[in-house]
């Protein structure tokens, strides 16, 4: 992963082909002391895995796709559970025959690129363990 542009709390980052996407992006958040940000993505993937969650069983049905994909858009946010970095990010994927699937990204191998519009927050965002749902929520 390198720098492309840093501009105040905004960074334009880029991610090379065979790169973990959750991997890469938490090691860089960490580097840059990171806590609270906001991010949009788009580049190519040769494996996805997404999850959908239900909220009768309170767990997410995974799913994995092995290919190559273009990454329509990623969009997520980076926050802290328990003093823990967690990425919670969603995305739509595009196949050679221009079908559309997506859902809550679990896994992205980059393939051969991906450029990642992160926005720094100020402050923190938390996430708890909302017992109703399951779901680590935004405090």
């Amino acid at each position: 992963m390198k720098i492309v542009l840093k501009d105040g709390n905004n960074l334009v980052v880029a991610l090379e082909s065979g790169e973990d996407f959750s991997k890469e992006l938490k090691g860089f958040l960490v580097s840059e002391k990171i806590h609270s940000a906001y991010f949009t993505s788009i580049g190519a993937a040769s494996y996805v895995q997404l999850g959908f969650y239900s909220l009768e069983l309170k767990n997410y049905e995974l799913k994995e796709y092995n290919g190559q994909f273009e990454i329509m858009n990623l969009t997520g946010n980076v926050a802290t559970l328990n003093g823990e970095l967690v990425l919670h990010v969603h995305g739509t994927f595009g196949r050679e025959d221009f079908s559309a699937f997506g859902g809550h990204v679990f896994g992205i191998k980059v393939k051969p690129s991906l450029e990642i519009h992160l926005t720094v927050l100020e402050g923190g965002l938390v996430r708890e363990l909302d017992e109703s749902t399951g779901l680590k929520l935004l405090k």
